[in-house]
């Protein structure tokens, strides 16, 4: 799916979230594409905050990581996140992420995480994620980390708004 001129514009200069709304049915199952930085954060408050309300709704904010760093395989809540997290910094960033969930009013026991580690990048696992688990709604950042974030889409959402046909994207700044 090739984005036209017209929806590549939309999406890049829009100062709110743009939904891509494609496919037939919606699970109620959702898949955050989480970054551990300021996207992140805005990432984890943009959708607590929509699903604090919604009974049914599943989240999994999904982390994709390069074997190098000091962070492992996980799957559970923030709680354990939280608590099996030796290093300091990121220790205190899922502390925060747990705290913008209790704020929102979003019960902490309905939302997973998931950390995978992978040589492939991020959007190929978070394609192979969504499918696998079978998520009708994938939630992405605007823009990536690189030098080129403030001029273009950032490649993993635009990679992951360019496969999905029969999903609906969010696209969150």
């Amino acid at each position: 799916f090739i984005l036209g001129g017209v929806t590549h514009k939309l999406i890049f200069s829009s100062p709110i979230p743009v939904w891509l709304v494609r496919g037939e049915s919606w699970n109620k199952k959702i898949l955050v594409s989480l970054d551990l930085g300021e996207t992140g954060l805005r990432l984890v408050d943009y959708v607590s905050f929509i699903f604090s309300n919604h009974k049914e709704a599943k989240i999994t904010f999904f982390h994709v990581f390069y074997p190098f760093l000091d962070l492992k395989h996980f799957e559970g809540d923030i709680e354990k996140l939280v608590e099996l997290t030796e290093n300091e910094e990121y220790k205190e960033f899922f502390t925060k992420i747990k705290r913008i969930i209790i704020e929102n009013g979003m019960p902490v026991e309905k939302i997973n995480f998931k950390f995978k580690r992978s040589f492939l990048g991020p959007a190929g696992e978070i394609i192979r994620e969504a499918k696998k688990g079978n998520y009708t709604t994938v939630v992405v950042g605007k823009r990536g980390k690189g030098k080129m974030k403030e001029i273009f889409l950032g490649s993993v959402s635009q990679k992951i708004i360019s496969y999905f046909e029969d999903r609906t994207v969010w696209v969150v700044n």
